[in-house]
């Protein structure tokens, strides 16, 4: 008995513990190699501009993507809803781990417009379908790429994402079956299929969020590339565009807030890999992190205020 309540503490606060192994592994890092870190005062702070303006981007694509979902049961949201809303999961997924401002989103969607959990969590769930969809066509494309510009082939890479993009394709066209049964595992593949009924039913939808997506890998690109050329290191576009896709494969891995250390230490070991260097990476992630905290921390209790004003207005 004891021990079924120690796995299920671990389980529950597996947040803490990842936070616990590998912030103190960063810092210790940081501190062993601080003479490689000290040009760190040198960082050119007008590339900062930039990589500010498209989060901003950001916010605006999944702000879009989020009106474009509601809009299929009936509800259109204002642009100040579906940019705040995304402001506020932005500022959420820092504070809470698993991406928790997600739910912010969805308790929002509820209370203002009657929006049912479970159409919430088909859509969310869908969204990722187009995510993984996009995702492993561009990390193909960046592949190709490579073996053409720069004569670098990995086969396994390639392997990798054509399985994935085969898989997408397999299950966009199934059958109409459901999955029935009890249990979290049952009711995500339940919320999955039911997702995957919208995108077939919704070609024009497909396409507006699939191009969203795009344009989110593309804006995340440019995030990473001026955050080398702000520690002046200029890296090839391909090499950004292909990180932002693993990036956005590393959501798996969003068991802290923010995915505070472990986001960091994927852009560092991709850097190492590319040649950029693993010390360059962490100061690139955490430029990223601190330009994107800022934003997320400065929109998301404005427009916290704004939304809480008007449930009291209502009421």
């Amino acid at each position: 008995m004891w021990e079924g309540s120690f796995i299920n503490i671990l389980k529950k606060r597996i947040d803490l513990i990842v936070l616990a192994v590998i912030i103190p592994a960063l810092v210790a890092y940081v501190v062993r190699h601080q003479e490689e870190f000290r040009f760190i005062k040198h960082i050119d702070y007008l590339f900062l501009i930039p990589i500010a303006l498209s989060a901003l981007g950001i916010f605006t694509t999944n702000g879009l993507i989020t009106k474009f979902y509601v809009r299929l049961f009936g509800t259109e949201l204002t642009p100040k809803e579906w940019f705040g809303l995304s402001a506020i999961t932005a500022m959420g997924n820092y504070l809470a781990p698993f991406r928790g401002g997600v739910a912010g989103k969805a308790l929002y969607l509820k209370k203002k417009h009657q929006f049912p959990y479970t159409a919430f969590l088909a859509a969310y769930t869908s969204s990722y379908i187009l995510l993984f969809l996009t995702g492993s066509i561009l990390g193909l494309l960046s592949l190709v790429g490579f073996s053409f510009i720069y004569h670098l082939t990995d086969w396994r890479l390639f392997a990798f994402f054509f399985v994935i993009l085969a898989v997408i394709a397999a299950a966009l066209k199934a059958s109409n079956y459901s999955p029935t049964g009890e249990g979290r595992i049952a009711q995500h593949l339940r919320n999955l299929h039911q997702g995957l009924q919208y995108i077939k039913k919704d070609k024009s939808l497909l396409l507006k969020v699939g191009l969203l997506f795009l344009l989110n890998y593309i804006i995340i690109s440019l995030q990473l590339y001026c955050a080398y050329l702000a520690i002046a290191h200029e890296i090839p576009y391909l090499a950004a565009l292909f990180m932002s896709v693993i990036l956005a494969f590393s959501i798996f891995t969003s068991i802290t807030p923010g995915n505070l250390g472990v986001q960091a230490s994927i852009i560092a070991l991709i850097s190492k890999l590319f040649g950029f260097g693993f010390n360059e990476g962490l100061m690139v992630a955490g430029i990223l992190r601190i330009v994107l905290m800022g934003i997320a921390f400065t929109l998301g209790p404005i427009y916290s205020y704004i939304f809480t004003k008007s449930f009291t207005s209502d009421s």
